[in-house]
């Protein structure tokens, strides 16, 4: 008898080991956050300075902060408390780390052995680099992310004394590294950080915090690792993957700029100093693809300004990152293909190594189905938006086409999202 249950509880084990796929876990994961993250907005006491968010909002708010995503349908400035505001600073702060990762660090702690099958989940990118012991990964994720948030906080609290009592300027500097770290874009301010656009060291530190937080945890961990071994011994060379997301990074954070210089000098930018310009050029080509945080009305800014916009969301951050988007190593693996076949090469190769096929049509794949996903939704958010847009009573009826396009291009209200 106790034979078969054992051999029933071990085929109980494989079945469940086969159907939670690492998708799967990681979904379920993140469901079980928001679901309490939505519970604790409608239940716990002290979170807001009036009315309490409804369940869809409560639903909305909590899956923006776990998925670090930064949309709002409530100004996170003034409906919530101090209490409120830090419940949403655990969610982002768990959600930028991934739940997986913290369930590793817990399974670490207590002195178990974790299982392949979940290092592959955890580290999100397998087979980046052999360099890196996924126990101290694990452990430097953590040691990381807290240390560049309190070095962040410390010269946000420093920066912003004059301006607060050190109370708030605590509290502000805490939840701007963080969000900026987790590059989730909430914010204490109801305008964001339009108030700091002549203040360079905020801009400057929130810009640090956010680039770090997009490089992904093997990176940095590569890049401390070097750092450690740089006096004379051998072997620090960087990874491919590295090299690829430092290069992409960097062209895209040069080029982001520029852009924004040249496209906003005498809108939005326009009315500040000569080096503040440059430096919120900077700022938005840093927080565009990752973060979401903003120094100036992107309701005011050109319609070309929003398209490259759109153009560094969608491509985001690196994998392993806090970030979203497609990655900069997909982007790097797209270029690199189109650059061969222009070429006449079959073989796709990066710095004399080829590139697996595997991972071209991966990264095929993966840039086809944003594309797919993000226009799926268009043809409705247009409709609800055109339609929020009439009047009643011309709801339902057929508009000229030069009517609806020239309302369009008067409607210049500001982007709701990507900061709180």
């Amino acid at each position: 008898m106790r034979n078969e249950l054992w051999r029933l509880e071990l085929s109980t084990r494989a079945l469940v080991r086969e159907r939670l796929t690492p998708p799967r876990l990681l979904g379920g994961s993140f469901l079980l956050l928001i679901g309490f993250g939505t519970l604790g907005l409608m239940t716990l006491p002290g979170l807001y300075v009036g009315p309490s968010l409804s369940w869809l909002d409560a639903l909305f708010t909590a899956t923006s902060a776990v998925c670090v995503t930064g949309l709002i349908v409530v100004d996170t400035a003034t409906y919530f408390t101090p209490l409120g505001q830090a419940f949403l600073l655990l969610l982002i702060q768990v959600g930028g780390l991934g739940i997986l990762t913290f369930t590793s660090f817990v399974i670490l702690a207590l002195g178990r052995r974790l299982s392949l099958h979940h290092e592959t989940l955890t580290a999100g990118t397998a087979n980046v680099t052999a360099e890196v012991d996924f126990r101290r990964l694990i452990r430097s994720v953590f040691v990381l992310t807290f240390s560049f948030e309190a070095v962040g906080a410390v010269f946000l609290f420093v920066s912003w004394l004059p301006r607060f009592s050190p109370g708030e300027a605590f509290w502000h500097a805490i939840f701007q590294a963080v969000s900026a770290f987790c590059n989730a874009g909430f914010s204490t301010f109801s305008d964001s950080l339009e108030r700091f656009t002549t203040s360079p060291v905020p801009l400057t530190v929130i810009m640090g915090l956010i680039v770090l937080g997009g490089l992904g945890f093997l990176t940095l961990e590569e890049l401390l690792q070097r750092w450690k071994r740089r006096r004379g011994e051998m072997g620090a060379r960087l990874s491919l993957h590295s090299r690829m997301v430092l290069v992409v990074t960097g062209f895209l954070l040069v080029a982001g700029a520029g852009a924004y210089a040249v496209l906003e000098w005498t809108n939005t930018l326009g009315p500040m100093p000569l080096w503040a310009r440059a430096l919120n050029a900077g700022f938005m080509s840093v927080t565009a693809r990752t973060a979401g945080f903003n120094t100036v009305d992107y309701g005011a800014t050109a319609d070309s300004t929003n398209f490259v916009t759109i153009l560094l969301m969608s491509i985001g951050g690196s994998p392993g990152s806090t970030a979203g988007g497609i990655k900069t190593t997909t982007v790097a693996v797209i270029g690199l293909l189109a650059w061969a076949r222009l070429r006449g090469r079959q073989v796709t190769s990066a710095a004399s190594r080829t590139i697996p096929e595997e991972t071209i049509q991966r990264a095929v794949g993966l840039l086809c189905g944003r594309v797919r996903g993000r226009h799926a939704g268009d043809p409705a958010l247009q409709h609800e938006r055109d339609r929020g847009r009439r009047p009643p009573a011309d709801r339902g009826r057929v508009r000229p086409a030069h009517v609806r396009g020239r309302e369009r291009v008067q409607h210049r209200g500001p982007i709701h999202g990507r900061h709180g």
